[in-house]
């Protein structure tokens, strides 16, 4: 079933903005290739005439400041498949715990990432991060904000949706899919939204589903990605390494991160979530 994209930009903006959201239509065909079927009826993006400049994934209305859109297309259209993505993950099934949202962000920067991949943008929006850097920086991520599924805690929207739920999370499903299959893979992320539709799901629940399809006891393999302190082994690519964290540097992070400054962050995330 095709579902164009309805958008709601103020007249000020309509003649500079709306075409900016052209692309939204085919994103959302893309999508429907990656997870499944839309879940909900209708989709469309409020742009909102204010200075914030990030992104939130409001269910079947992804919401944008007017200062998100001052990109590249080749770098906006992938962060507006993000927001997208979480329609499945993230707005249709929900985290059951705090704990848990890796599972919808890290869900929609691997989508973000594969389409700059598949749409041709990926050269030049590969500026930003790769898969590459992210495993490379992944030690200093884990310290900065402690394991992918074990955040530092809950007391501000920083310490949840932190750079390791993002860029972690989108690691854990490279290292998943080189585990098992491009084939297995994406049976499981269509699986899960339509599993678990309309419901919270947990990341216990994800390693079941994830280890049932693919025939394999996933569950030692993912714990090491989602809650080891040190980054496992990518699976195929004995040749990559991650920058080795002494425990002088682990205490530098962590001031630094005190302070809302990781100097491990590859870029700041536009996504408020």
């Amino acid at each position: 079933m095709q579902h164009d994209a309805t958008s709601s930009v103020s007249r000020s903006l309509a003649g500079s903005e709306l075409p900016k959201l052209a692309d939204e239509t085919k994103e959302v065909g893309w999508m429907q290739k990656q997870a499944g079927k839309y879940p909900f009826e209708i989709f469309g993006s409020l742009l909102v005439d204010g200075p914030f400049g990030f992104g939130l994934e409001t269910q079947t209305l992804p919401t944008y400041g007017r200062p998100f859109m001052d990109r590249p297309v080749n770098v906006l259209n992938p962060m507006l498949t993000h927001e997208l993505a979480h329609q499945w993950y993230g707005d249709s099934v929900s985290p059951y715990t705090w704990s848990d949202v890796w599972r919808n962000e890290g869900q929609a920067a691997f989508c973000e990432l594969k389409y700059a991949d598949e749409t041709g943008g990926g050269p030049d929006y590969y500026g930003q991060r790769t898969l590459e850097d992210i495993y490379q920086h992944s030690d200093e991520l884990r310290a900065a904000n402690r394991p992918v599924a074990m955040p530092r805690s809950s007391v501000t929207v920083l310490d949840v949706f932190n750079e390791n739920v993002y860029d972690g999370g989108a690691l854990a499903f490279e290292a998943l899919r080189l585990k098992v299959d491009d084939t297995e893979l994406a049976e499981i992320e269509k699986k899960w939204p339509a599993v678990y539709r309309g419901r919270s799901a947990s990341t216990d629940d994800f390693i079941h589903l994830a280890s049932k399809i693919s025939g394999q006891n996933l569950a030692s393999f993912l714990t090491g990605w989602l809650y080891s302190t040190a980054t496992p082994p990518m699976p195929g690519h004995p040749d990559r390494t991650t920058n080795r964290v002494t425990a002088a540097r682990r205490s530098s992070i962590r001031r630094h991160v005190d302070r809302r400054q990781c100097p491990c962050n590859t870029r700041p995330h536009p996504h408020a979530t």
